[in-house]
């Protein structure tokens, strides 16, 4: 699968020159399991601006209803935002 056709534009700065520079296949080590199914992400950078795009196929909406905080914070969030 090739994403450059999903993206065609950067958000910021509306240039057609995007640079696809990574692709994942499978989740980093330290991104949370979302227990997704054929993982495939892509990180494109504007060649104009210096913006990072991120595309994916994941429904991210199906993630966020499930247990998204649990997963991505664990217990307790309240103790996680006072370190920021």
């Amino acid at each position: 699968m090739v994403a450059t056709n999903m993206i065609k534009r950067c958000v910021c700065c509306n240039s057609v020159y995007l640079k696809r520079v990574k692709s994942f296949y499978k989740p980093p080590k330290k991104e949370p399991d979302y227990k997704i199914k054929k993982y495939f992400r892509e990180i494109y950078k504007c060649s104009d601006c210096g913006n990072f795009h991120n595309y994916s196929k994941v429904n991210m909406n199906k993630i966020y209803e499930n247990d998204y905080s649990q997963i991505s914070y664990g217990t307790n969030l309240w103790n996680k935002l006072l370190k920021i």
